[in-house]
């Protein structure tokens, strides 16, 4: 009934979430037993949302499968199109994982723990037909040529996965600076661009890392300071 905390309990029904509920548990233990006590380390977990961005070409993912569809114009098969996750643009867990490791660092005891990296709550209730939705507007194509969708596996999955990111934000400021809807327009571009000169994908990418950057520039992060000696 609520967006996911770091301090629920955590598992899953299927092999995929069941092996991240076991890392968190191995992580603990380890953290328990070998980095307590004052030594200087800091252990930390990062649960980021679904990540999109181009540069991602692997097979049963949702961009990649929907470009594909996209360039052969052909059915693109969904899963479960009603499935609501927390999609996020892959920048934004890269920055919040470098501030993560910059709070370690000043304070490794202090941040010693689980940590959500997610859209804010107002954008935790896209589904994955949105999601399409949205790449196709973006990527431009008309009606005509694009492919239909099609949802045809049965397997049980989790419908609703939502995070709650409000730890992060205030314990040192990490917020998303995309909209899902900008998330899935710097992702339709990157393609659009690779697809028109595959050579100028590293030109692409660091235009993208620039035009992120400012954003962090413009925005005032709480400073990462020990609340603790």
């Amino acid at each position: 009934d609520h967006p996911h905390r770091e301090d629920d309990p955590i598992g899953g029904n299927d092999p995929y979430s069941a092996s991240k509920g076991a890392t968190e548990l191995v992580t603990a233990a380890y953290r328990s037993s070998y980095f307590s006590g004052g030594r200087g380390f800091g252990l930390a977990t990062a649960r980021a949302g679904n990540v999109i961005g181009g540069g991602d070409w692997s097979t049963d993912r949702i961009v990649p499968d929907w470009l594909r569809s996209r360039v052969a114009c052909a059915p693109l098969t969904l899963r479960h199109p009603d499935a609501v996750r927390p999609w996020q643009h892959v920048l934004e867990p890269a920055h919040a994982y470098l501030m993560l490791g910059a709070a370690l660092l000043v304070s490794p005891r202090e941040y010693s723990e689980g940590w959500n990296f997610g859209p804010d709550n107002g954008e935790t209730s896209t589904t994955v037909q949105q999601l399409i939705d949205q790449l196709d507007d973006a990527w431009g194509t008309n009606d005509e040529t694009a492919p239909r969708h099609v949802a045809n596996d049965a397997r049980a999955e989790t419908l609703r996965l939502t995070l709650d990111p409000s730890k992060s934000a205030g314990r040192f400021g990490w917020h998303t600076l995309l909209s899902t809807q900008e998330a899935t327009r710097w992702t339709a571009d990157w393609y659009k661009q690779h697809q028109q000169d595959h050579h100028q994908t590293r030109a692409i990418t660091l235009g993208q890392i620039a035009e992120y950057e400012q954003r962090v520039d413009n925005n005032v992060y709480a400073p990462t300071t020990s609340r603790t000696s």
